[in-house]
């Protein structure tokens, strides 16, 4: 639980969890905490109130450096050029990076 009147940041909730010595994974739009059985109610809570920041920010710390810039280009593209919310976006640009690390390159739309 949180002693201060501050709202936990999803930064915060990360450091927290590093601090306790669980582990932390995020699987599609799913949040891994283990073991889970360390979480309280609380702080539970907290993280499901957060759950899509800190899935980005678990998605995001594990990737190299190229494939963060890949991602980011992938982002500004699809906000800028296909008018696709910042949401979006990044589910897009995710999807497409996915696809370079198991494929070696993006997989092409059904048509």
């Amino acid at each position: 639980m949180n002693t201060t009147c501050e709202k936990p940041t999803p930064e915060m909730l990360l450091a927290r969890l590093a601090e306790c010595g669980l582990e932390v994974q995020a699987r599609g739009t799913e949040l891994w905490v283990r073991p889970a059985s360390k979480l309280s109610p609380e702080f539970r809570e907290e993280l499901r109130a957060n759950k899509a920041a800190v899935i980005r920010l678990v998605r995001l710390a594990g990737l190299s450096v190229d494939d963060r810039e890949a991602w980011e280009e992938r982002v500004g593209i699809c906000v800028f050029d296909g008018g696709l919310s910042e949401e979006e976006a990044e589910a897009v640009a995710w999807k497409q990076v996915e696809d370079v690390r198991e494929h070696g390159r993006p997989q092409e739309a059904p048509r």
